[in-house]
């Protein structure tokens, strides 16, 4: 049996040496990678194409993710996690 250690990518904002959106994260994960996400503001629409654990570093409402599209994440994957994060979508609903 082969066991694989997971990666774990940070991103935020302003820090150096992190990444410093959430989709570029996801694009150089390796699959079953953790990616923790410190606080702040990012404004984008995220795919997740792989099995990924993505988690909020802080408070859940200091952690904010706008969509830029109709869909704030898109899942194409069978297995993923998403934890401590707030989601909002680009324009009002109602």
């Amino acid at each position: 049996m082969f066991f694989f250690r997971s990666k774990k990518l940070i991103v935020s904002q302003g820090e150096s040496g992190c990444y410093q959106s959430i989709s570029k994260a996801i694009d150089d994960a390796s699959p079953n990678a953790t990616i923790l996400v410190r606080r702040g503001n990012y404004q984008e629409s995220i795919i997740i194409d792989k099995p990924l654990t993505i988690i909020g570093d802080g408070l859940r409402r200091d952690i904010v993710i706008t969509g830029t599209d109709k869909n704030c994440i898109t899942m194409q994957t069978h297995l993923s996690e998403i934890k401590n994060l707030t989601i909002k979508p680009s324009i009002q609903l109602w």
